[in-house]
C-alpha cells in the first residue's frame, strides 16, 4: 500500500522543516553576534586601557617638568604663583 500524502500535508512539512532551520540559524547568528561583540568589548577596554596608560605617563612627564622647574628657579615659580593668585583675587572680587 503507498503511502499517500496531500499536497498541503506535504507543503506542511517542507514548511516545518523550514522554520527548524530558519531557528538554528538564527540561533547561530545571535551566537556569532555575541561573540562578535564581546570580542570588541575586549578591544575597547584594551584601548582605554592604553589610553589611559599613556595620559597617566604624560601628566606624571608633565608634573616632573614641574618639579623641576620649581626646584632650577624657586623665585621665578613663587613669583608666577602670586601673579596668578593675584589675577584670581582680581577677577573673583568683580563679581
Amino acid at each position: 500500500m503507498t503511502n499517500h500524502r496531500s499536497k498541503h500535508e506535504v507543503e506542511d512539512d517542507a514548511l516545518t522543516d523550514q522554520v527548524a532551520h530558519l531557528k538554528s540559524d538564527l540561533t547561530t547568528l545571535k551566537s556569532d553576534v555575541g561573540g562578535i561583540a564581546r570580542a570588541l568589548a575586549s578591544q575597547g577596554r584594551a584601548s582605554a586601557g592604553a589610553v589611559y596608560d599613556d595620559m597617566e605617563r604624560r601628566v606624571n612627564d608633565v608634573a616632573d617638568q614641574g618639579r623641576t622647574y620649581v626646584k632650577q628657579r624657586p623665585l621665578t615659580a613663587a613669583a608666577g604663583a602670586f601673579g596668578v593668585g593675584l589675577l584670581a583675587g582680581f577677577l573673583m572680587s568683580r563679581r
